[in-house]
């Protein structure tokens, strides 16, 4: 790996280290508390909703996923629960060093889904 000279293409210099982030955002079995604290937050989810509607689809969903998540199943979209894995709001750049550079494909894209989320309406061009 290196750095390289975009209009030459050549490379300018090795890279001593590079960071490779997961390849997933939750990973219960890493967060603080594990797995176990994880199922402990969607099980008070659970409990909180079904006290209002036990019949709700969203409590019988909660249900299912922990009892998959319980036997080491797979699960997919386990992005919805990223706020039961992470309580605290985090994102890979907050692991970053200062002076890192980042390419972003469809900056376009990134750049009104960001205007969307900070200012909850699409910037004027």
């Amino acid at each position: 790996m290196g750095e390289f000279d975009v209009t030459t293409q050549r490379r300018t210099q090795n890279v001593k280290s590079l960071t490779v982030l997961p390849a997933a955002e939750v990973l219960p079995a890493l967060s603080d508390g594990g797995r176990e604290k994880m199922l402990e937050r969607l099980g008070r989810a659970a409990q909180k909703i079904a006290k209002k509607a036990e019949d709700s689809p969203i409590v019988q969903t909660l249900r299912s996923d922990i009892e998959r998540l319980r036997n080491d199943l797979p699960l997919g979209g386990m992005d919805r629960y990223l706020a039961a894995c992470y309580p605290d709001e985090v994102c890979a750049l907050d692991y970053l060093s200062p002076d890192t550079l980042i390419a972003v494909s469809d900056g376009m894209r990134v750049f009104w889904s960001a205007a969307r989320t900070t200012t909850g309406s699409s910037p004027r061009t």
